[in-house]
């Protein structure tokens, strides 16, 4: 009886592992867009075609290419897109596009498999489940997704003609061949594959015919090559003709190659990390490096039977792989049909139970471990339909809208396609058409604008006279300096810098920055400390900056909320020192304001350099239990944030609470290593000592001792490593710290003899002696 259970719990298993891929398929097309910019300016380019009912022939969107040729290789999905986009709810159309892409991609593999291995519905479930983990990575939306569809669906109905002797699904390829490469120019693919299976077909015929001369072939290879002969002449049927078709070999040779070096996802991975480096993590690489020794291993066991196209298609989608690290993902639609065919031939016959279940074990383990993935802090600070806040420069984007903008812009790659779809009257310097529109010098010298003398050379080639770059790159500290240009607008990710002319001269006047330097990572701002005055100014700016961002896109920014609250915990500082006769009053709004400056900051981005700046306010304000929460909220963002362990050790030390403050200030000087403040041994020594652990205790405090100059704080450390070596009998050392800490502040003298007084009277006669020993001899 329990074994009839565990069959039908077996049997029903690859269904639930089918619906879980369904399931991720949805997570995966349920995250904000939160890095690729490609898609803004494919929505604007589908939105002109849908417009004008024409594909584009010279380039509409830049002025330093403009009248370029350019050959849309992705226009129909652009219109798709821009359909979807248009129709559908905004960015919960592209939401049901990629799932409906992504999903129809599986579904053929699955089919595709199940056809192969019809007997074995596990084997079909764990290959999907491979296909899916080794490219869900990539699942966002962008034209590549349409490559995954098709080469599923080809060799779906070419497994289909084979195993059904049918040639309906021969009929279908030419249409769709039409479809696909008006859809993207990796329709070059469809050929491959419908040649692949010409060829390996014919090869197979003939060895098994010995290889005879006069060899006729079969009806069935007839048809494949006739296919392989009227697909191409399809491929034509597309605005651009033979153009379009070629696309893919002048974007990968000569010159572009090159180009192609720094672009992330066109970059190599080295053979032996892609193919030797065997890891569970990155999970994508995994499956990546398990699909490709199941490919070899399959064919190994099923060598008296390959097929000579699954070696073709094998050996290219591994060279493809090695060449580009976005084609990497293709390797499991190849291959999985591959793995389906040759293991279902060598297990024909055979029960395989054993494998049956490792294979259920193994697909549910990887299942599991993307679920948890997904519920993890990255996924879920990712969820959600729309735009991710902070990571597009849509703060300086709509300043240049409001203020109708308008001259030759400089904008790094990355902002190219935002700025095309957010505000097209501003043609773009570049952007992410590299090189199918941008030639690989003109990329060139636009990726040497971090050097000064270089970037002068560029403002003058192109006339700049706008510079949208990042607000934390080198040439953001370097315009902030130059008199030529006034930075005018920033947000989280992006500044807005104008050249000091006429044109500008009102926008300058009313917007720019004086006294503020935006630019550098927001977790390492520090307000002015000892110039109050330009404190003030930098708070003005800043109020001001945040007048207009809210009149912009409400409740988008954190950069500004984050120095804003910084700039009134220093004015804090200030007032606290001050002779106000209601200091205490306004020590205490400027903290409840920078309070409430770093929770905006944090309602757009949970950040955990501003959980410990908010945490550090609260403890000024005594709202402890506060306080603790936001340094342990820094932590679970950033376990290696080390400042959070420091603010809560040292606020659990001020508290008393000394067990507590041991663990949170260990942990900062772990992390920290030799770089570890001052404060955090001597809290940590302290910490130790008040906890009765004196050989810890002269651990760090030894340390605080070296690490401090101030003669008051060095002769309380000194004393307090005397009192720790009493304690623990080492008496001439403590006699040597003793005398140090008078020499560093003569008050101990009186301290020690009271101490002497207090241990001669608690009959500790023998330690009074040597104290008063020692006082005698100073």
């Amino acid at each position: 009886m329990a074994s009839v259970k565990i069959e039908k719990a077996a049997d029903a298993a690859p269904y639930f592992l089918l619906a879980a891929v369904a399931v991720l398929l949805a997570l995966s097309a349920y995250q904000l867009q939160h890095w690729d910019t490609d898609i803004f300016w494919a929505l604007k380019s589908g939105e002109l075609i849908a417009g004008n009912m024409k594909v584009p022939v010279t380039d509409p969107f830049s002025y330093t290419f403009a009248g370029k040729e350019w050959v849309d290789f992705t226009w129909g999905f652009q219109v798709t897109a821009h359909l979807f986009f248009k129709y559908m709810g905004g960015w919960h159309g592209l939401f049901v596009l990629q799932y409906a892409f992504t999903g129809a991609a599986l579904l053929f593999v699955f089919l595709t498999s199940y056809k192969l291995a019809p007997e074995r519905l596990w084997l079909a479930a764990l290959l999907v489940t491979l296909a899916y983990v080794s490219s869900h990575s990539r699942f966002f939306i962008r034209p590549h997704l349409i490559e995954y569809l098709f080469i599923s669906l080809y060799i779906y109905l070419l497994t289909v003609n084979e195993r059904q002797g049918s040639n309906w699904p021969l009929y279908l390829i030419l249409p769709l061949q039409v479809i696909w490469i008006n859809l993207h120019s990796s329709a070059i693919l469809g050929l491959f594959i419908i040649g692949a299976y010409a060829a390996g077909e014919a090869f197979d015929e003939a060895r098994r015919s010995g290889f005879k001369p006069g060899l006729r072939f079969s009806s069935h290879v007839n048809w494949l090559f006739l296919l392989c002969v009227v697909a191409p002449v399809a491929s034509l049927i597309n605005p651009y003709g033979l153009k379009l078709v070629i696309f893919p070999f002048l974007h990968q040779g000569g010159e572009n190659a090159e180009a192609l070096r720094y672009i992330g996802e066109w970059t190599k991975t080295p053979l032996g990390e892609l193919f030797f480096y065997f890891s569970p993590f990155p999970l994508e690489h995994f499956a990546f490096v398990i699909i490709a020794f199941g490919t070899l291993a399959s064919l190994l066991l099923n060598r008296k039977n390959v097929k000579a196209r699954d070696v073709i298609i094998f050996i290219t989608a591994v060279v493809m792989a090695s060449r580009h690290s976005r084609w990497e993902a293709l390797l499991g639609y190849f291959c999985v049909p591959v793995i389906a065919g040759n293991l279902s031939g060598f297990l024909k016959g055979k029960r395989a139970s054993a494998l049956k279940w490792a294979s259920l074990l193994f697909s549910a383990g990887l299942v599991g471990v993307v679920f948890y993935s997904f519920f993890g802090v990255a996924w879920r600070d990712n969820a959600g339909i729309g735009i991710k806040s902070g990571v597009y420069p849509e703060g300086t984007i709509s300043f240049m809208k409001k203020e109708r903008l308008s001259g030759n812009i400089f904008n790094e790659y990355v902002y190219g396609g935002y700025l095309i779809y957010n505000y097209p009257e501003v043609k773009v310097f570049i952007d992410g058409r590299t090189p199918t529109v941008y030639s690989p010098y003109f990329f060139w010298t636009a990726r040497l604008e971090d050097d000064a003398a270089m970037w002068q050379r560029i403002v003058s080639e192109y006339g700049i006279n706008m510079a949208l770059i990042r607000i934390t790159g080198n040439s953001c500290n370097r315009l902030i300096k130059d008199s030529a240009w006034s930075a005018v607008s920033f947000d989280d990710v992006s500044i807005l810098f104008l050249k000091k002319e006429p044109r500008f001269n009102d926008a300058i006047k009313k917007w720019g920055f004086k006294e503020l330097n935006p630019c550098g990572d927001a977790a390492k701002y520090k307000a002015p400390k000892d110039d109050v005055r330009k404190l003030y100014l930098v708070r003005k700016e800043l109020e001001r900056a945040l007048t207009l961002e809210n009149g912009l896109l409400d409740a988008r920014f954190s950069r500004s909320h984050k120095f804003l609250g910084l700039v009134n915990a220093e004015l804090a500082g200030h007032e606290a020192k001050s002779n106000r006769a209601d200091k205490s009053r306004r020590h205490e709004q400027y903290l409840l304001e920078a309070v409430s400056e770093f929770n905006k900051s944090l309602s757009v981005k949970k950040d955990p350099a501003t959980y410990y700046d908010l945490g550090l306010t609260l403890s000024k304000l005594k709202r402890h239990d506060e306080a603790f929460d936001s340094f342990k909220r820094a932590v679970k963002l950033n376990k290696k944030h080390a400042d959070a362990y420091l603010g809560a050790g040292l606020l659990y030390y001020d508290l008393k609470d000394y067990a507590n403050a041991v663990g949170w200030l260990k942990d900062y000087v772990d992390l920290s290593g030799d770089a570890s403040d001052r404060l955090a041994y001597k809290s940590l020594g302290m910490a130790y000592f008040k906890s009765a652990k004196y050989d810890d205790a002269v651990i760090y405090l030894k340390r605080a001792a070296f690490t401090t100059e101030d003669k008051k704080e060095l002769g309380s450390i000194y004393y307090h490593l005397g009192n720790a070596f009493f304690e623990t009998g080492e008496y001439g050392e403590g006699s040597v710290y003793y005398k140090r800490a008078i020499e560093a502040d003569k008050d101990y003298i009186v301290v020690l003899k009271n101490l002497a007084l207090q241990l001669s009277a608690v009959g500790k006669k023998e330690d009074a002696g040597l104290i008063m020993k020692l006082l005698t001899n100073s």
